[in-house]
């Protein structure tokens, strides 16, 4: 029968090398003949264990293991290589927003539409890339618009259930504004845009790990640009210093000028003259699927 006060210290460095070398603590106290709740006590009290690990105390390499793993292994060899148990990986579960699906809760997702790098797929990566956002700890992609247009048109292309909410915010004058986001909940899509190179704060550090489309810079500027109907100007704006140099190349071969002009860490970049603005109206809606339609408008207010 297990001895349940038996004193281990003699014990210490051995039973933290068998702990080390990720032995369970149940076969820890076999060997020692001792109940396992003697050895959670003992190695909390020597500093290198807590029995009941909270989720949020989980480590950055933690939460790393825990979305490559999860719906991969069983929950009961998630959490012994995690040295928590099941309640905890539960809890941990849903504070990532990972679905249970099926027997053994493995996560089954299958769906992303941006895989087609269609005109519409790639205009809603640019505008991720601008008012889009990676959750940190989960895989939650949120865009956000003072336009419900695109929200409506995000539904359409998404095809699956989309979480939209309604936000009012006030400006410096008092003014109350408002502002729509549209959030999905997709491991596929997340590392999907992680590899292309959008990731979580994202504003100083994107790259496009692919050549740009005018897709994509359609829905960029649809999201970080500006038209101004007074110079004849119209303008992208990113802190990223790679994206600007991306963005410099691609509008060269479609011989566009541009002007960079700084402001703090974001960089304007500007495109001046009103055939260059007619040339960046024919390379955006030419063949266009999707835009937003107020920013077309003033196109089309300043070529006339």
């Amino acid at each position: 029968m297990p001895i349940r006060n038996k004193n281990l210290d003699v014990f210490r460095d051995e039973i933290q090398k068998l702990f080390a070398e990720k032995i369970s603590i149940f076969e820890i106290a076999k060997k020692f003949n001792v109940h396992y709740t003697t050895i959670n006590h003992r190695l909390k009290a020597w500093g290198v264990f807590k029995p009941y690990v909270s989720a949020t105390a989980f480590s950055n390499d933690q939460i790393e293991f825990f979305r490559r793993s999860y719906g991969k292994v069983t929950n009961i060899e998630l959490a012994k290589e995690l040295k928590v148990n099941l309640v905890t990986i539960n809890k941990y579960q849903q504070q990532l927003g990972l679905k249970k699906k099926g027997s053994g809760n493995r996560v089954v997702q299958t769906y992303n539409p941006f895989l087609d790098e269609s005109d519409e797929s790639e205009y809603w990566l640019g505008f991720i890339a601008g008012d889009g956002n990676l959750a940190k700890t989960t895989y939650k992609i949120t865009i956000s618009t003072t336009d419900e247009e695109l929200i409506t048109k995000f539904k359409k292309f998404y095809k699956k259930p989309v979480t939209v909410c309604e936000h009012f915010y006030k400006v410096l004058s008092g003014e109350t504004h408002r502002i729509f986001t549209a959030s999905v909940q997709n491991q596929l899509i997340y590392e999907y845009l992680i590899a292309l190179g959008i990731t979580p704060k994202k504003s100083l550090t994107i790259k496009l790990n692919k050549e740009l489309s005018s897709a994509f810079v359609r829905g960029l500027f649809d999201a970080d640009g500006w038209i101004g109907l007074e110079r004849n100007e119209a303008k992208i704006t990113s802190a990223s210093p790679a994206l600007i140099e991306q963005l410099k190349t691609f509008f060269f071969k479609h011989q566009i000028p541009t002007s960079p002009t700084t402001k703090g860490r974001a960089v304007d970049l500007c495109i001046y003259g009103k055939q260059n603005i007619i040339k960046l109206f024919n390379l955006f809606y030419s063949n266009a699927s999707i835009c937003l339609e107020r920013k077309k408008e003033r196109f089309d207010l300043l070529i006339k």
